[in-house]
């Protein structure tokens, strides 16, 4: 029974190996170029191209969407840092300390 065994996995492994070396395909170590595609159309200067309709030949104009939030000016005066820093720097000072002070 341990021979049978130890010559099915033999004969599996065996074909893990032979399948492996002869049948793949191996990654070569001489350097390979790298082929950048030119366009040089996309790169020539020339002149504009004229306005045009992207709807077709309708002439309405409409716009729709959102307006950013720089259209609309805060009328709240933010505090400056300075400030803040003042503030937190006064609330801390009167803050209750410690009463245990342990040594060691």
């Amino acid at each position: 029974m341990k021979s049978t065994m130890l010559l099915v996995f033999l004969l599996a492994a065996s074909m893990a190996v032979f399948g492996q070396t002869v049948g793949a395909n191996y990654i070569s170590a001489t350097p390979q170029p790298i082929a950048i595609p030119d366009h040089p159309q996309h790169a020539d200067q020339g002149t504009l191209r004229s306005e045009s309709n992207l709807r077709g030949s309708s002439s309405i104009t409409i716009g729709q969407g959102e307006r950013p939030l720089s259209d609309f000016p805060s009328r709240r005066v933010e505090p400056s840092l300075g400030d803040v820093a003042r503030a937190y720097r006064a609330e801390h000072a009167l803050m209750q300390k410690a009463t245990i002070v342990w040594d060691q």
